[in-house]
């Protein structure tokens, strides 16, 4: 690093943090423990108040899996729309997660998200995305989800660190999905640029 670079990067401190926007109808979960159990617990409460306690339980375990996954990936929170709009259930989930780079920032992500991935300079600094269709795990095993992908490097010279925000879109397919699916992505390409650092 040279020295201007030294001096740039000593002028602009990390982040505190960061926001971001959901729907008001979507609310956010923390990654840990006692945010699995508020989850749960709203779960409970909604099967309960429509007369389905049966759910509770393939509801838990799906949620305890779900869990397990955002450990993996070092998530800060996960994001669900949880009362249903007139037009109905919104099939959509976000996670925000670590992002740690393992060299240099651009190459290294490049390798790691295997796809295609856009490089956008916004009003807040460099994102990059990208979007793939996967196939569904675990309880939804053959239900396939479109997933949007973006990373904020931290907003410093030569970022070691970022945050990933992940929006997954559950759907039948692409055929049957048709003009929802075009609008679920465009809601989850909104919420990303909702996305601000805290200085």
């Amino acid at each position: 690093m040279s020295l201007r670079d030294e001096l740039l990067q000593a002028e602009t401190p990390a982040p505190r943090g960061f926001s971001i926007l959901a729907p008001p109808s979507w609310e956010k979960f923390d990654a840990d423990e006692a945010g699995r159990k508020v989850l749960e617990s709203r779960l409970r409460d909604r099967f309960r108040s429509i007369g389905r306690p049966e759910l509770e339980g393939q509801t838990r375990a799906m949620a305890r899996q779900q869990w397990k996954r955002l450990a993996e990936m070092r998530a800060f929170a996960v994001y669900m729309p949880m009362t249903p709009t007139i037009e109905g259930a919104t099939p959509m989930s976000m996670i925000t997660a670590r992002w740690d780079a393992r060299g240099e920032f651009e190459t290294d992500l490049r390798a790691r998200a295997g796809h295609e991935v856009e490089r956008v300079e916004t009003s807040i600094g460099t994102v990059f995305r990208w979007d793939h269709e996967q196939a569904g795990r675990g309880e939804l095993s053959g239900v396939p989800s479109r997933q949007h992908n973006f990373v904020f490097p931290f907003p410093v010279a030569e970022p070691r660190r970022g945050v990933l925000v992940k929006i997954a879109i559950v759907h039948p397919d692409e055929e049957q999905a048709g003009e929802a699916l075009v609008g679920f992505s465009a809601l989850a390409e909104s919420m990303a640029e909702t996305f601000r650092w805290r200085m």
